[in-house]
């Protein structure tokens, strides 16, 4: 992804099912089967909700950390935010070992972890959002996630 050279801006380690995605996404009339995927599995509510973010934050940027391809999440183009990279997939499927990997490899001082999953380390508790996957992402969150990035808040963030 990068030279080993200590990261300037905020990264947003973002999960796509369950986050910008939801149970309530699915049965609600903005899900519109007819579409193509992936456009059909994006609820633009969330994506300009996470666009709130991007507008506060103009220098963060986005490594996805989701079964998602980049292929398929660069063709919604409606997210503001630049991906600049992804997370290796690790057969034992801790996502938690997988952002590690790339913070340490990356020397990533500033970030913050949008999931809808739990399985994060221990020591990634206090830059964790957990998205509720019945609602995914929501306003509310915004706040938190600037919060971690800006270091006001260090304790576990549900």
């Amino acid at each position: 992804m990068t030279d080993n050279f200590i990261f300037k801006n905020d990264i947003i380690f973002l999960d796509i099912d369950g986050v910008l995605n939801s149970t309530k996404f699915f049965l609600s009339s903005r899900f519109n089967p007819d579409l193509e995927y992936p456009y059909n599995s994006i609820d633009p509510v969330a994506v300009e909700t996470l666009n709130t973010l991007f507008d506060r934050l103009l220098d963060c940027k986005i490594i996805l950390s989701s079964s998602w391809s980049m292929e398929s999440i660069l063709l919604i183009d409606s997210i503001r935010g630049e991906f600049i990279g992804r997370t290796p997939y690790f057969p034992n499927k801790i996502r938690g070992k997988e952002i590690d990997y790339v913070v340490k490899e990356n020397n990533i001082s500033s970030y913050a972890i949008i999931d809808d999953d739990k399985d994060m380390l221990f020591s990634q508790r206090s830059r964790f959002v957990y998205i509720d996957r019945q609602y995914g992402l929501q306003p509310h969150h915004i706040n938190k996630i600037i919060n971690i990035l800006k270091k006001k808040s260090w304790h576990f963030i549900k």
